[in-house]
């Protein structure tokens, strides 16, 4: 992926050294920095000719004549918000302000004259799209989907966690903090406001451990008790055009209504989660004969793209339910029960990825 090269020159070293830090630690991914705190060492590195630099954040006291910032975005760091600046196109940023703050100004002032208004990293990933579904609730699909996640992760590729449950439980496992929500982002939808490739970077938190980007649960769950196939489709079909993820987990409620019917429809994997109890068994029929109706109704056949994953599986207690599911023909991948996955972290819990479930989820991402 193509990283956007930042240029920090400032006198203030600590401002500099903390910056650096956040940037490094938290946008790595995202972000190649170079910092000067000294003007002659800053212009030394800009007129070399080997310099890289798609954006120079500068301090007042180091900018002049001298420094051969010409083509090169420029951006004044500023002690706090003013509006005269000699900065060319008058582009500035506060200085002192919440990190992801600073960072989606950093994407809004790139993308302000960037003629795609996009990041210069658009275009250059294949993104997947993976839809983790059942039909009944407490079989582990928010487990399975986090797995995922945190796999992909491990692989070294860039991840979307989109959770569309009516009642989230995104904050057990991941820790990102941001006072945006996915409800920012629908409201945004909804007004059909141009530029989502910006409202989604503004509106987005990351989890500082595993690096998955997410938006936080929506602030009212009425929410999602609306038709929102229309929006939902664009924010994924956005997600993807950006080209940013490797792949993109959506994780969705055990309802099939609307809503969940455009996700089956537009995502390129459907996983349903299933786990060896009767009941679940039942509800997997009927999920099964209400997508071949849908097949015969719009000519979409979802099945094609479906696996099914037994989850919490045991040899002994499972043989006989496992010939139930008449999709038996495609082969269950077995995701075996593992007692104390889910391990205490602070205020959070962190899934145990060194365990048979781990081992089975690396052999569930080879297949994407």
């Amino acid at each position: 992926m193509s990283k956007l090269h930042i240029v920090i020159a400032d006198p203030d070293e600590a401002f500099v050294d903390g910056l650096l830090r956040y940037l490094l630690t938290n946008h790595a991914e995202r972000f190649e920095v170079s910092s000067f705190t000294e003007k002659t060492y800053l212009y030394h590195y800009l007129s070399s000719g080997q310099a890289k630099a798609d954006m120079l954040l500068i301090h007042p006291r180091l900018l002049d004549e001298k420094v051969p910032w010409e083509g090169i975005k420029t951006v004044l760091l500023e002690e706090e918000e003013s509006e005269d600046t000699n900065t060319p196109k008058g582009l500035k940023i506060a200085k002192y302000q919440c990190g992801d703050q600073f960072v989606n100004r950093i994407m809004e002032l790139y993308s302000q004259e960037n003629l795609r208004g996009l990041p210069p990293w658009i275009g250059q990933q294949k993104t997947k799209t993976i839809v983790v579904y059942s039909p009944a609730g407490g079989v582990g699909k928010t487990t399975v989907a986090m797995g995922l996640c945190i796999q992909a992760a491990w692989e070294g590729k860039s991840v979307f966690y989109l959770n569309l449950e009516d009642l989230a439980s995104t904050e057990l496992y991941l820790a990102g903090e941001h006072e945006q929500s996915l409800s920012n982002v629908l409201l945004y939808l909804r007004e059909e406001k141009k530029n989502l490739a910006r409202k989604i970077e503004e509106a987005k938190t990351t989890d500082p451990q595993y690096k998955i980007h997410y938006f936080q649960p929506p602030a009212n769950v009425l929410d999602y008790h609306e038709d929102l196939s229309g929006e939902l489709r664009k924010l994924v079909k956005e997600l993807v055009a950006v080209k940013q993820y490797d792949r993109i987990i959506i994780d969705l409620s055990s309802s099939l209504h609307s809503n969940n019917l455009a996700m089956l429809e537009a995502c390129d994997e459907v996983l349903v989660v299933c786990t060896p109890d009767m009941t679940v068994s039942v509800k997997i029929k009927l999920l099964l004969n209400e997508l071949e109706a849908i097949t015969c109704r719009s000519g979409l056949n979802i099945l094609e793209k479906t696996s099914f994953l037994l989850n919490k599986y045991e040899p002994l207690a499972s043989l006989t339910v496992e010939n139930q599911y008449y999709i038996a023909a495609q082969g269950l991948l077995k995701i075996p029960k593992v007692d104390d996955l889910l391990v205490p972290y602070g205020e959070k819990y962190r899934i145990d990825m060194n365990s048979a479930f781990g081992t089975a989820m690396y052999q569930l991402m080879l297949r994407f």
